[in-house]
């Protein structure tokens, strides 16, 4: 009976009308950092930049995924998961809109910001719906399934985007890379404004020092500082900027002694709160990770492809040489 009690209180708290937007808003990123990839090499001959230029499209939405996806668990703490991850969609369009309509690499690099922000939101706000639906239910934890599908989403979906992002930029061109967030945005916030339920009113007034205080601003800049200074070293690449990295270094260094030598990193928090915290962290720290990895990835494919476009120069070069020696 225990065992269908529990069965029961699954399937009702957690209805796939309930999981649907969660999903969906969760997939959102891994699919925009891997879809751009396809559209690189249009958008450097559209815009007349180097291809390797273009590479700052990728590491803009990883840092910003690094930065603002822990910035948004303590949001969504602070505000409310359905509110945070409603914003985070509308960035997302916002995004879309720009991209789409961007003329140069400044404009598409502002709209990949956005989409990093917008797509940040969805993961840890929908962590936190599912704990909070948890406990409305009585349960002990979230289930499992729930908690695996948000994973699969917010991960394995990245190799969605390649075949999508090929298919749409061969057949309409490149502004589709950034105009395809367009209705898959607006599908997210119908699901969303349908089927998520609302959050508490706000008890008390909220001002912005004590948000900062809360979400750990001093915290995050460094950390914006460290990841920042770090990609700049791998895009400096063959010719490492050694300044970059020993800013990233000593910003490092400095956080994690400074943290050390807090009795009470977070005062006034509980340890459930604490621990939520660290996992924030961490999380970002595992999306920095994979940035460092999908920038380091990214050059290698754009070294590849220019010494390619540059074989058949290379190879008229050397059939010139004889000619010019005999003469």
């Amino acid at each position: 009976m225990r065992g269908s009690d529990q069965r029961l209180r699954i399937t009702t708290a957690f209805s796939w009308r309930f999981v649907t937007p969660l999903l969906a808003g969760s997939a959102l990123n891994p699919i925009n950092s891997s879809l751009i990839a396809t559209a690189l090499v249009p958008i450097a001959a559209a815009l007349h930049v180097s291809l390797g230029r273009t590479a700052v499209l990728v590491s803009t939405l990883y840092l910003t995924t690094a930065i603002a996806q822990p910035t948004a668990g303590k949001l969504s703490e602070e505000f409310g998961p359905r509110r945070v991850f409603l914003a985070g969609i509308h960035a997302v369009l916002v995004g879309g809109v720009v991209g789409g309509l961007g003329v140069d690499l400044s404009a598409l690099v502002v709209a990949r910001v956005l989409i990093g922000m917008g797509t940040a939101t969805a993961y840890p706000s929908a962590m936190l719906l599912v704990r909070r639906r948890a406990e409305q239910a009585g349960m002990d934890e979230p289930p499992a399934g729930v908690l695996g599908g948000l994973v699969l989403a917010g991960t394995v979906t990245v190799a969605a985007g390649f075949p999508l992002g090929g298919v749409l930029v061969d057949a309409w061109g490149w502004r589709t890379a950034f105009l395809v967030n367009i209705p898959l945005a607006v599908v997210a916030v119908v699901l969303a404004f349908r089927w998520i339920p609302r959050d508490p009113a706000i008890a008390e007034p909220v001002t912005v020092r004590a948000v900062a205080t809360r979400i750990d601003l001093a915290g995050i800049a460094g950390f914006a500082v460290a990841m920042a200074a770090l990609l700049v070293f791998l895009m400096s690449m063959p010719r490492p900027d050694w300044v970059a990295l020993g800013l990233a270094v000593l910003v490092a260094v400095f956080g994690t002694a400074s943290r050390n030598a807090q009795q009470h990193p977070l005062p006034g928090l509980t340890v459930a709160a604490q621990a939520q915290h660290v996992l924030a962290h961490g999380m970002a720290a595992a999306f920095g990770l994979a940035a460092i990895f999908n920038v380091a990835s990214l050059m290698v494919i754009v070294a590849l492809i220019r010494a390619r476009k540059l074989a058949p120069q290379r190879a008229e070069a050397r059939e010139e040489e004889p000619a010019i020696a005999s003469r």
